[in-house]
């Protein structure tokens, strides 16, 4: 809102923004579920998040008026991302090997296959940094022709920064996405297949480094993955018990969705309230749906 009072109103919201396919998408989905909610089970839950969706197409138009009226912008985006997410890391780095941040915030995990960095008790800083590493990738990509050496090299090493951070935060689903991210991303171009092999290169040694020095995250990201792997296939392949009772949280989960499903076909039950329709169904069939959660 600050920048929209910032910039003139008219000169954001003129009809050619909206001339945009991804911003009538965005429109039509926002006035879809926010109708929805009316036939929802629970219109508190619904509204509560459908009524402020809007600020995802409010950013979006902001962002393209910004970066349409200032091509330069981008170039100086990059520049401040790469600043933010090299303290970022380098933050982590040294909770890594001092126990504790520049702020003082400590791991809660006594063997130290954990750490949050800048976020304090809350262990996401693998999955952040994941979701940010393709945007710094689009603009390092976007800019290559116009960065100088300096920012150039700053950039490779912001990248190999991200990629050991996601390693050492202990997220196991981050660190193993993002081997699928540098994978899909590398048959995009010839020009990011040979800049994520230089990284892998570079990555590699500093990869079998962090493996030595503290061998609880190498168990973490991979013994229990193997072991967990081992014990699911082990109790799928060749225990007897019944499949509904081995899986019966899932089960009860798959059952609750297939009955919301069929009493709904048409409107459905209505933005984020599957934990309502469970419970509905737990009480309605009792056999089928023994539990229940926020989502399917």
């Amino acid at each position: 809102l600050i920048i929209i009072n910032f910039y003139n109103k008219n000169v954001i919201f003129e009809k050619k923004v909206f001339n945009y396919i991804e911003i009538k998408i965005i429109l039509i989905f926002l006035i879809v579920i926010f109708f929805q909610s009316f036939f929802s089970i629970d219109y508190y839950l619904s509204f509560k998040n459908t009524l402020f969706y809007f600020r995802f197409l409010l950013l979006l138009i902001i962002l393209k008026f910004i970066i349409s009226s200032n091509k330069k912008i981008l170039e100086k985006l990059h520049i401040i991302l790469i600043s933010v997410l090299i303290f970022l890391c380098f933050d982590l780095f040294i909770q890594f090997f001092f126990s504790e941040n520049l702020f003082g915030m400590k791991t809660i995990y006594n063997n130290n296959s954990r750490f949050s960095g800048l976020f304090g008790d809350e262990y996401i800083i693998g999955s952040y940094l994941l979701k940010v590493l393709p945007v710094l990738t689009f603009l390092t990509f976007y800019n290559i022709d116009k960065l100088s050496k300096i920012i150039y090299l700053a950039s490779i090493f912001c990248h190999i920064f991200i990629y050991a951070s996601i390693y050492i935060s202990g997220e196991r689903s981050s660190f193993y996405l993002l081997f699928i991210f540098l994978a899909l991303t590398m048959f995009s171009s010839k020009r990011i297949l040979y800049f994520n092999l230089k990284l892998f290169v570079i990555f590699m040694p500093l990869l079998f480094a962090l493996f030595f020095l503290n061998q609880n995250l190498f168990k973490r990201h991979f013994n229990t993955a193997l072991n967990q792997f081992k014990n699911f296939k082990e109790i799928s392949l060749f225990s007897e018990i019944n499949p509904k009772e081995r899986l019966y949280v899932y089960n009860s989960l798959f059952n609750s969705s297939i009955i919301t499903f069929k009493e709904n076909i048409l409107k459905g039950s209505g933005p984020n309230t599957f934990r309502v329709s469970c419970d509905i169904n737990k009480q309605v069939h009792p056999n089928l749906v023994k539990n229940c959660s926020t989502h399917p």
